[in-house]
């Protein structure tokens, strides 16, 4: 029987898959990041946390990760 050893450098194929692999690995930490900050943030207000809108969360905090120093609602003050 021959022992045949796997090439150093994975072929195309593989190589593609664990990049996707990897891509919906970072989502999936990425949305679970988002769902937790909502969560702790429902419950800091007494809401319930499946009223608030994941999109409205991640428009808020790239905001907020982008200009950190600007208030709440804007520049404005206004609101989004």
């Amino acid at each position: 029987m021959q022992i045949v050893k796997a090439a150093v450098m994975p072929n195309d194929e593989n190589f593609r898959t664990s990049r996707v692999i990897t891509m919906k690995s970072r989502l999936m930490l990425a949305w679970y990041a988002v769902r937790r900050l909502i969560h702790e943030a429902a419950r800091k207000a007494s809401e319930d946390a499946d009223r608030i809108s994941f999109f409205h969360a991640v428009h808020v905090m790239r905001r907020r990760i982008i200009n950190p120093g600007l208030p709440p609602g804007g520049p404005d003050g206004r609101g989004d």
